[in-house]
């Protein structure tokens, strides 16, 4: 017989599982990032995946601004873990601009 109850979560995933993938905070630069798995459904058994994946990042505190929270969701940890690391092409459009008029 196996101690699969609800409250026992010794299956999870680490929350630093992954984050050395993650990009710096296009905003801070730096800052603390943890990603979080949403509830798993019990199935009898066991419990499922996760409903979704969310990588949550907290800016570095800057003095008279409130704290921020960013947070991009995703259906797993991978697509969680692409929505944070997708940038906005403006910078690299600039830049090639720029280098195509040194040219």
């Amino acid at each position: 017989m196996t101690n699969d109850k609800p409250e026992d979560r010794s299956f999870a995933v680490p929350l630093t599982a992954g984050l050395e993938r993650l990009l710096p905070c296009p905003f801070c630069g730096a800052g603390i990032s943890q990603i979080d798995e949403s509830s798993r459904v019990w199935e009898g058994m066991k419990f499922g995946d996760p409903i979704s994946v969310s990588v949550r990042h907290w800016c570095s505190v800057v003095p008279g601004q409130p704290s921020r929270l960013i947070e991009r969701i995703g259906r797993d940890r991978e697509s969680a873990i692409a929505a944070w690391n997708m940038r906005s092409n403006v910078e690299l459009r600039g830049d090639q601009q720029r280098i195509e008029n040194d040219e």
